[in-house]
C-alpha cells in the first residue's frame, strides 16, 4: 500500500468510538479509494502556544528588578480576567479593553518580532472510500 492510499483512509474515514475492552480484529477487507489528496508547501508560523508560560513569567519578573512587585499584581489580575472572559466563551474583547486594537497592534508587534519556525504543509484530502462486497462462490 503506497504512502498516498495510506494518507487517503487515515483523513477520509471517521474513527468511531469504542466502549473500554480488548478486539480481536482478523478480517480481509477489500476497499475502493476515489479522490484527490494535495500537499502544500512547508510554511513558517510563530509558534506561540510553545512558549513555556511559567518560565516567560519568571524570565519577565527577573528583567524588572524595582517594579515587579506592582508587575505581579497587574499579571494576576490580567490573568484572572483572562481566564473568566475564557470561562465565559467571549471572543471579543473589545467590549473589556479600552483600546482593544491598540492593545492587539501592540501583541501582534510582539508575536511579530519571535523566531519563526517551519511546518510541514497541509494535507487536504477529498476523496470517498467504500467496502467493496466480495461474494464467495
Amino acid at each position: 500500500m503506497n504512502d498516498a492510499i495510506i494518507v487517503a483512509l487515515l483523513k477520509s474515514l471517521k474513527s468511531p468510538e469504542l466502549k473500554p475492552g480488548q478486539y480481536q480484529v482478523d478480517e480481509v477487507v477489500t476497499l475502493h479509494i476515489k479522490g484527490n489528496i494535495t500537499k502544500d508547501n512547508e510554511e513558517l508560523y510563530t509558534p506561540t502556544v510553545q512558549v513555556p508560560q511559567k518560565l516567560l513569567m519568571a524570565c519577565l519578573l527577573e528583567r524588572l528588578g524595582a517594579i515587579r512587585e506592582c508587575t505581579i499584581d497587574i499579571i494576576t489580575k490580567a490573568m484572572s480576567d483572562a481566564i473568566r472572559l475564557n470561562e465565559s466563551g467571549s471572543t471579543h474583547l473589545g467590549h473589556f479593553l479600552k483600546d482593544y486594537d491598540d492593545a492587539m497592534e501592540r501583541v501582534q508587534d510582539v508575536l511579530g518580532n519571535l523566531p519563526k519556525k517551519t511546518r510541514t504543509g497541509k494535507t487536504k484530502v477529498k476523496a470517498t472510500v467504500t467496502e467493496v462486497k466480495t461474494v464467495k462462490v
